[in-house]
Parts: structure tokens; C-alpha cells; sequence
């Protein structure tokens, strides 16, 4: 019978560290962004007042009411909370070259702006952006345009995640915020 070798348990210095590390992310707020916890008692619906133009800005409204479905809520003709689309910005930057010239590194990057008006206040103009680098073989370039549209569905997905984050984190302020007599 051959003895395997003992591992020695979690050293006490160890498991102080990392509950000192735990209580300092907690206390100091930290938490991981997941996906957003919209007060729905005090907004239980919203509208979109877009100006996005062209099919980029209706596939996002469409993508971004469909996030807000995700996370039960519909859309009212008298809402709370009003969320204002005012620009989708799409950039394809070159990132990078091959011996012969040709592209075959890109920077996909998509920009949102929009206002929030709730509780009769307006939000200064909110931005939020979300990139993806694309690399490819050009030989290929087929696949490249059928992965890029993927991205570039993707981005909006982020984006409209992303925009629910921030709005949620501007109505949260709004409602902590000590109301004055107008």
C-alpha cells in the first residue's frame, strides 16, 4: 500500500486574505454588471422617442425593445421613464495590414447617445460604446462579411444591455435625489 503524499489544508493567513479581499470589494460597492434590475415599481413601462435614421437605427430600437421586454416591460403611452435615442454612431476602423496592403485586422465600433426624461427631469446626453476587433483572412472574404454582420448584431445587443445599465443606474439617482419644490 503506498501512501500518497498529504496536501497541507488552506493556511489560516490564506483564507484571512481572501475574506479581507472579499469584505473590501463589498464595502468599497463592487459588484459584477450583470444584467439590469430596472425599478419596475416606480417605472413599470417606458417609450422610445427615437431620431435614428436608416436600418442600423431601426435594427437597434428593435433590439432594444426586445431587452426591454426581456425584462418585463412594455411599452405605455403615458410612461415614467422616456428614453430618448438621439445617435448611433458605426465605425469600421483598419487595425491592421498584411505584407500586400490588404485590411485583414478591423475595429467595429458602435456608438449610442440618448437622454433619459423621468420624474420631470432630463438627463444630460448619455453615451455608451461597445467595440469588437475582427480579424480574417481575405482570401476569405464571404465568411468575413457574414461574421462582421454577427458582430455587428452583437454590438447592438451590448449596446442596448449596456444603455438599460446606465439608464437603470440614472433612475436609481433620480429617485435618491432629494426632490425640490419647483
Amino acid at each position: 500500500m503506498s501512501r500518497r503524499p498529504r496536501v497541507p489544508p488552506p493556511t489560516l493567513a490564506l483564507l484571512l486574505l481572501l475574506g479581507g479581499l472579499l469584505l473590501a470589494l463589498a464595502g468599497c460597492g463592487f459588484r459584477l454588471a450583470g444584467v439590469s434590475s430596472w425599478p419596475q415599481q416606480e417605472f413599470p413601462g417606458y417609450a422610445i422617442d427615437s431620431q435614428l435614421e436608416g436600418i442600423d437605427g431601426e435594427d437597434f430600437e428593435e433590439t432594444l425593445r426586445l431587452a426591454l421586454e426581456a425584462i418585463g416591460l412594455e411599452e405605455d403611452l403615458r410612461p415614467a421613464a422616456q428614453l430618448e435615442l438621439v445617435a448611433l454612431d458605426a465605425r469600421k476602423i483598419i487595425s491592421a495590414l498584411d505584407a500586400t496592403g490588404q485590411a485583414v485586422e478591423f475595429e467595429l465600433q458602435q456608438r449610442l447617445r440618448f437622454r433619459l426624461l423621468a420624474m420631470g427631469e432630463r438627463s444630460p446626453l448619455l453615451a455608451v460604446v461597445a467595440q469588437r476587433r475582427l480579424s480574417f483572412d481575405p482570401a476569405i472574404a464571404l465568411a468575413k462579411q457574414e461574421e462582421e454582420a454577427q458582430i455587428e448584431r452583437a454590438l447592438r445587443a451590448e449596446l442596448a444591455e449596456l444603455m438599460l445599465l446606465r439608464v437603470e443606474a440614472e433612475l436609481r439617482s433620480l429617485m435618491a435625489a432629494p426632490t425640490t419644490p419647483r
